[in-house]
């Protein structure tokens, strides 16, 4: 019995050119060899019907090798458009603003030009604002392997950036995402489909003339990372129009919503068995699990309190080395939680914080006694249930109450009492502590050293 085999769809098309491994020459990424195609033994499944005229192009034989079936990944995108609050909160973006870096493969991929944007991009975007979440091909995983990527990635993830797992969740960080960093990969052209803000790193020798990719490549504003990177996301996602890539991705995606179906009739009429009258739907992409680590320190650009309104812009520590200095350096002030990894970190900081809660009497404890154990920092802040209680130098203690504890009270606490003792203004009193998308209310009740020492 003669064997057929079906191609089912991978990636968008056949947007890439590769070397064949045995003379050497150029062939398309993903097109069968030309003895399977002549011989008839193969059906290379289509999303759109210009991909079978560039293959007819290509190969005499391959026209008649092919059907078109639609894009079952496109289908399950769009049926899972409504789960992206939920995407959202898994990827732990918030309200923020949510940036997505997606890289295919080799050295002309983002992440092959550009290894260091994610760490650039985590030392320029304040952490109270924006996200960033990073997407590999599988193949980028399976030549270096989880352990070396994680090493490359080490100070990204502890300055908050998600890293998809390979095996699953990119779909879910393109619907999830406010704007999306591709490169000439499909997921650029996943992006556009969705209807999303897009950047590019710019055009690759790679692809193919005249495809859907090198009209999106030319036609999206790009990135360069030598210049503002939050200024170009935000003027890409707040000029966006929507419906700008429909010319484009009109010639990617056909029979939308019924690529299942075909593919399922395709393979039934193979096997020569009946189709079932009942076909189950594309499911919809699971939400994903993929926790980032906490950010223990932040470098803090230092404000003054004006009219009981303090605004905080932060920069993870782990991230701050990579930041484009240009204008000069902003004043800044470095607060570390206790748990901080890098000595370094620990060293310099002004304040050291203690998230976990504490009661009243027992943060102030921990706080006096961890003076004694960081004798670098000015003070230290222990989280309790109604706040914060901060220990100074010199035996004065403060306590913050605030109406609607936030998870990183500790540490907004510490960079608003540094704010306020450089600006001479620590004392009995209400402010608000901005940073991002967050506002916290603090009361400050401050004990003389005297009263500290009678409690």
């Amino acid at each position: 019995m003669a064997t057929h085999t079906i191609l089912l769809p991978h990636g968008l098309g056949f947007n890439k050119l590769l070397t064949d491994g045995h003379d050497g020459t150029l062939r398309l990424a993903g097109l069968p060899p030309e003895q399977a195609l002549r011989a008839g033994q193969v059906t290379v499944t289509l999303s759109h019907p210009d991909q079978r005229a560039q293959l007819a192009a290509v190969s005499a034989h391959a026209e008649q090798c092919t059907m078109i079936v639609g894009d079952p990944t496109y289908d399950r995108l769009r049926a899972s458009l409504g789960l992206r609050a939920r995407y959202r909160e898994a990827l732990g973006a918030g309200d923020r603003r949510l940036v997505t870096l997606a890289s295919t493969w080799g050295s002309e991929s983002l992440i092959g030009r550009r290894s260091r944007l994610p760490h650039q991009l985590l030392a320029d975007l304040p952490i109270d604002s924006y996200q960033v979440v990073v997407v590999l091909h599988p193949n980028v995983w399976a030549r270096y392997g989880r352990f070396q990527i994680e090493l490359w990635f080490a100070s990204a993830l502890d300055a908050g950036m998600v890293l998809m797992p390979p095996e699953s969740g990119w779909q879910s960080a393109l619907i999830a995402a406010d704007v999306v960093v591709s490169d000439q990969g499909s997921l650029g052209l996943f992006t556009a489909a969705l209807d999303r803000p897009l950047l590019m790193v710019g055009r690759a020798a790679e692809t193919v003339s005249g495809t859907p990719v090198e009209t999106l490549a030319a036609s999206a504003p790009t990135l360069y990372p030598d210049r503002d990177l939050r200024h170009q996301l935000d003027a890409a996602t707040n000029s966006y129009q929507p419906g700008r890539y429909q010319h484009i991705t009109d010639r990617v995606f056909a029979d939308v919503g019924t690529a299942a179906r075909n593919v399922q009739a395709l393979i039934y009429r193979e096997l020569d068995v009946p189709l079932p009258a009942y076909t189950t739907p594309a499911p919809r992409i699971p939400v994903p699990d993929c926790g980032s680590r906490p950010v223990r320190s932040f470098v803090v650009r230092t404000g003054r309190v004006a009219d009981a309104m303090l605004d905080l812009v932060r920069i993870p520590a782990a991230a701050w080395q990579h930041q484009h200095h240009a204008g000069g350096l902003p004043e800044t002030h470095l607060v570390a939680g206790e748990t901080e990894s890098d000595p370094k970190i620990i060293e310099r900081a002004a304040a050291i914080t203690h998230d976990r809660e504490l009661d009243a009497a027992t943060g102030t404890q921990w706080a006096r006694s961890a003076l004694t154990d960081y004798p670098g920092a000015r003070f230290v802040v222990a989280a309790t249930p109604r706040g914060a209680v901060a220990a100074m130098r010199g035996g004065v203690t403060v306590m913050a109450t605030t109406s609607s504890p936030h998870p990183q009270r500790a540490a907004l606490i510490a960079s608003a009492l540094y704010c306020c003792l450089l600006d001479g203004c620590l004392s009995d009193q209400r402010i608000t502590v901005r940073a991002g998308v967050n506002a916290m209310d603090v009361s400050f009740t401050v004990a003389p050293a005297s009263d500290a020492t009678s409690r």
